[in-house]
């Protein structure tokens, strides 16, 4: 049962008094992010391209399965993919500098 906030000062009543632990409100709320964080998810996922939607699939499951935060997976994901074309992009260059010389 909450207690009513004080009707003199307009504040309200402390934790004990409402007989709410702050720990626990701040876990549903906690709770009600993450489910609000995988349904947004989904959603994004099923309303995309095949090629987006693996995409998304493979960054969540490497944030879920990592721990990391979703920006550092992005971050990850972006040096890997640079990384990867490397090769191909000093390939393109010595072709070009020999052609074009």
């Amino acid at each position: 049962k909450l207690a009513a906030p004080n009707v003199e000062t307009g504040k309200p009543p402390d934790d004990e008094a409402s007989g709410v632990d702050s720990g626990d409100v701040a876990d549903c709320v906690l709770d009600a992010l993450q489910h609000t964080e995988h349904a947004a998810q989904v959603s994004a996922i099923e309303s995309s391209w095949w090629t987006t939607g693996a995409l998304l699939k493979g960054l969540c499951g490497a944030t879920e399965a990592l721990g990391i935060p979703w920006w550092a997976s992005i971050a990850a994901f972006t040096v890997g993919v640079r990384l990867a074309i490397f090769p191909f992009m000093v390939q393109m260059e010595k072709t070009k500098v020999s052609r074009f010389s």
